[in-house]
């Protein structure tokens, strides 16, 4: 490969403990208890997918030793670099739905692995160990043209599924403001997170795939995008199992009737203002905003109205989702706390009494509201006392 040779050790060390640790965290998600079932088989078998491509990218390191003892491990790890979209989307529509499963319609994502695995069975692995290790030793055997092909359409696959990921994240969001009050148990930006990093790993190793297609020889760069990619990759691998098991409690996935909008509805404008009176009414004369746990069930059998009509009231008539509504009440009765007690109460003792449970939370969506975190409003409304 060109690599200094330091570089090349270090470079394997990472690979070789990065798969080790997939592998084994792989395994360990389908023998614990902890978690739904689905959510661990469809992440261990992202991360073992993930543990196969890497081993194949170590033993393209060292053909001399595997061409000559293994042959017919070569041209199987590439393959699965076509399940990293798939199972990462999968695993992500299992934390986004309760009631998510697998069904005959989701082989159609597993079509580029088939068409690769079959491609390589034919070409390759039905024939003898001589003729693999001819094949192996023959650099001319797969035409130039056809591993750009293949690494392209790799690559174009993982974009894709990337954006879905994204996608359903954002919808999952969306939803879960439009019923909860409080989102940080609900709260899947640590998937996000994810997401974001493994598009950035796809990003560097574009970039090597990009570089090597202009210039056969530029290895020297090469070195330290692989150095970063499989970084980013032990990173993730780490903290993808951190919080999918130690914090399953993260997440508990919405319903996917949720995602049905309000077309079907048969609200008249006079009743949806009707609607809309009443949850101001109840709001302002019984305070349930200070519930921190209030969600949109809660508001709706207080008022005796069904959840979807109070849903799409609150969308459509009071130009809020449920999350911003109840917390914009919150604010201003937090607003008052701060100019009755400025002098007493503290910023954590004024987002406990407002409903508040999260600090981020309260600071971040107080100064939506006013412009201003909770302490600049506090000194503002102290300075304007003298």
């Amino acid at each position: 490969m060109g690599l200094k040779p330091a570089m090349f050790v270090v470079i394997n060390i990472i690979a070789g403990i990065t798969a080790f640790l997939l592998l084994y965290f792989s395994i360990f998600l389908l023998i614990t208890k902890r978690g739904k079932k689905l959510n661990k088989i469809l992440l261990s078998a992202f991360l073992f997918a993930n543990a196969i491509y890497i081993l194949n990218f170590i033993l393209n390191n060292f053909p001399k030793v595997f061409i000559d003892s293994t042959p017919y491990l070569f041209h199987i790890g590439e393959d699965f670099g076509f399940l990293f979209g798939p199972f990462l989307y999968f695993y992500t529509l299992s934390l986004v739905f309760k009631n998510f499963s697998l069904n005959k319609n989701h082989l159609i994502h597993f079509i580029p692995f088939t068409m690769a695995i079959l491609f390589h069975l034919f070409t390759f692995h039905f024939r003898s160990i001589e003729i693999q290790q001819q094949i192996l030793l023959s650099t001319g055997y797969y035409p130039p043209l056809f591993n750009k092909f293949f690494y392209s359409l790799m690559n174009i696959q993982l974009l894709i599924y990337m954006y879905l990921c994204l996608i359903q994240l954002k919808h999952y969001s969306m939803v879960i403001k439009n019923h909860y009050s409080e989102i940080e148990k609900q709260n899947l930006s640590w998937l996000s997170m994810i997401v974001f990093a493994f598009f950035f790993m796809w990003i560097v190793d574009l970039s090597s795939f990009i570089i090597l297609l202009i210039d056969a020889d530029g290895w020297n760069i090469i070195t330290y995008t692989t150095l970063i990619s499989l970084s980013i990759n032990f990173v993730f691998a780490n903290y993808i199992i951190y919080k999918g098991l130690e914090h399953p409690e993260l997440y508990s996935g919405i319903e996917k009737m949720q995602a049905v909008k309000y077309q079907k509805s048969t609200l008249t404008e006079n009743e949806k203002n009707n609607i809309a009176h009443k949850i101001r009414e109840h709001l302002d004369n019984h305070q349930t905003y200070l519930d921190p746990n209030l969600t949109l069930n809660d508001l709706a059998e207080a008022i005796e109205i069904n959840s979807k009509y109070v849903s799409q009231v609150i969308n459509e008539k009071l130009g809020k989702n449920f999350f911003d509504l109840i917390n914009s009440y919150r604010v201003e009765y937090a607003k008052l706390l701060i100019k009755k007690n400025s002098d007493k109460s503290t910023v954590l003792e004024i987002l406990y009494e407002s409903g508040f449970n999260s600090k981020s939370v309260f600071n971040s969506v107080f100064k939506k509201f006013t412009g201003k975190t909770p302490t600049e409003y506090k000194k503002s409304t102290q300075t304007y006392k003298k």
